[in-house]
């Protein structure tokens, strides 16, 4: 059974970085599903959002399944689910790449680091942060570069390499004051 605490779960869903890629932009057919899933995401009710971004992914291509792809993963990672997480995330950048989206291709391939540090290959897990990092900077998404500093930084924490987190964080510090 899935945890429903809203404290935990959270806290859970917010280390993953989601990505929107304008969707609340985008045509009735996909913006309406996209906010009830957003909805029901911020209700906790996870299969329910998954089930609303689902339907979205039907009327919509291109950057648009990008990021609802990202999202179906955040509901699956939150919900325990890291293998069906794990394929949201690893497919949704690879539409990232054929598509030309890198912030939705930087997100998921930090969220892919993510679940690897959570399953311990903390070596795998830096590669891809560090991936990630190096995607957000060429592409000038100051928001997921911050974000990359802040896990890449972790990651030198729990490997022991404190001067290289500190420097990470106060990195990602320095980039979020920038943007605001």
């Amino acid at each position: 059974m899935a945890n429903k605490r809203p404290g935990v779960v959270r806290r859970r869903a917010g280390r993953m970085a989601q990505y929107l890629g304008g969707l609340f932009e985008s045509e009735p057919a996909v913006r309406q599903s996209f906010e009830l899933g957003f909805a029901e995401m911020n209700a906790c009710n996870w299969d329910e959002a998954i089930e609303q971004f689902r339907k979205s992914v039907m009327h919509t291509k291109g950057a648009g399944v990008v990021a609802l792809l990202n999202l179906i993963g955040v509901c699956h990672y939150t919900q325990g689910r890291s293998d069906d997480a794990l394929r949201d995330f690893q497919e949704s950048a690879r539409l990232g790449e054929e598509f030309d989206d890198p912030s939705g291709k930087s997100r998921a391939i930090g969220n892919i680091g993510l679940i690897c540090h959570d399953s311990g290959d903390l070596d795998r897990a830096l590669g891809l942060l560090e991936e990630a990092l190096t995607i957000a900077r060429e592409s000038g998404d100051c928001w997921a570069e911050a974000i990359q500093l802040g896990y890449v930084g972790n990651i030198h924490h729990d490997k022991g390499d404190l001067d290289r987190a500190l420097e990470c964080y106060r990195e990602a510090l320095a980039v979020s004051r920038e943007i605001g």
